[in-house]
């Protein structure tokens, strides 16, 4: 017998009386086993017999998953990075309205206290205004207590004048 197995042999096994082949590692792919065999007078048959085989590739090496888990892969990449642009869009928003509203908020404290600076501005002038006016009281006072103090100064002189004169 003679066998070869055309795509992955380059020539014709002869085995002799042996009737049988075996390979093993076999890459995916077409192969035709040819069986030939001879006579006593070791004249060969014209006549060989071929068997069309083929090896098919185990499921992660075919075509449909060599295209599919890298499309597969990319979708899940867009699809984190979406949800990833989503979540940091929304958390902007959150940001911009709480934003908005400590604005507010800061506005309408900064508005009261400009209204109680005002104040206290008017408050000022109105203070000093009534300090001015004390003091001009106060000074108008102690003229009039000087006054007073030297016509009593001089009332008691007068007196004491009157008294020593009378006396005598």
């Amino acid at each position: 017998y003679a066998y070869y197995l055309k795509g992955f042999e380059d020539d014709w096994n002869y085995t002799g009386n042996q009737r049988s082949a075996t390979y093993t590692n076999l890459d995916p792919g077409h192969y035709t086993f040819r069986v030939k065999a001879s006579n006593n007078d070791g004249i060969w048959s014209d006549k060989e017999v071929a068997l069309s085989i083929t090896i098919s590739p185990p499921w992660w090496e075919t075509l449909f998953v060599k295209i599919t888990v890298p499309v597969i892969l990319v979708l899940v990449i867009l699809g984190i990075f979406r949800i990833r642009f989503n979540l940091l869009k929304k958390q902007k928003e959150v940001l911009q309205r709480t934003v908005e509203v400590r604005t507010e908020e800061l506005q309408e404290v900064n508005t009261l206290l400009e209204e109680k600076q005002e104040e206290i501005i008017l408050q000022n002038d109105e203070l000093l205004r009534h300090r001015n006016n004390l003091e001009e009281l106060v000074n108008e006072r102690t003229y009039e207590l000087e006054k007073a103090k030297q016509k009593a100064e001089e009332s008691d002189r007068l007196k004491s004048a009157f008294l020593a004169n009378m006396s005598h």
